[in-house]
């Protein structure tokens, strides 16, 4: 068991696969890592959905937020959710055995709506229905669903906000079944498995030579 860490999550995981080193400094030192321009403002527009659905906070027109929420609020409403910003964790079963890992995975769901669950993306690059079909985490995602409320979800949604000009909305539908959540659960297990050997080794000292934060 990893003694700095109460839960895991998808992207905890994938830090840890990008660079090992980051994961280290952030998850058990706190170090808050640089991010790029775009992730910097994919940040802020989810903090501005956030406390749209939770206060009715709007932020003002000249924050770079804004015409995002703007495009984001022209198509769903306050009535458009049945939980927003829903924080689920649940145990991480072995999708062949009948073990279990020692911690559990958490997710952060911006919005669920008639057992649809949604994630909002922010894009500098048009998608299409093939960014959104087989994904690891909508697969993580649905299996927190079914597992915290004891049944299955409709689908998922991913409500992509395309940094233009004028910010537009994009929606993707896509379905989970039950085989892509075997293969993203064999993903945790494996991730998780490969930091518990990296750490009774040692701390992780070097970057991964794919690291821009380097």
């Amino acid at each position: 068991m990893i003694d700095f860490l109460d839960h895991i999550s998808y992207s905890n995981l994938s830090l840890f696969e990008q660079c090992p080193r980051c994961w280290l400094l952030h998850y058990k030192y706190g170090v808050d890592l640089p991010g790029s321009n775009a992730l910097s403002l994919g940040k802020q527009v989810h903090k501005a959905i956030e406390r749209s659905h939770l206060d009715r906070q709007i932020p003002s027109v000249d924050d770079p937020a804004y015409p995002f929420l703007a495009a984001y609020s022209q198509r769903y409403k306050s009535k458009d959710y049945d939980e927003i910003e829903k924080i689920i964790e649940v145990a991480v079963k072995h999708p062949f055995t009948d073990k279990v890992l020692p911690i559990p995975i958490q997710m952060r769901i911006d919005r669920i709506h008639k057992n649809w669950i949604h994630d909002v993306k922010t894009s500098s690059k048009k998608w299409s229905f093939e960014d959104v079909d087989g994904r690891t985490q909508t697969a993580i995602y649905a299996y927190g669903f079914r597992e915290y409320y004891g049944w299955k979800e409709r689908g998922v949604i991913y409500d992509v906000l395309l940094k233009r000009k004028k910010p537009t909305l994009e929606v993707f539908h896509t379905y989970v079944d039950d085989m892509m959540i075997a293969q993203a659960l064999l993903w945790v297990w494996k991730v998780y498995e490969e930091i518990e050997r990296t750490m009774e080794v040692g701390e992780p000292q070097n970057h991964s030579h794919k690291c821009w934060r380097k």
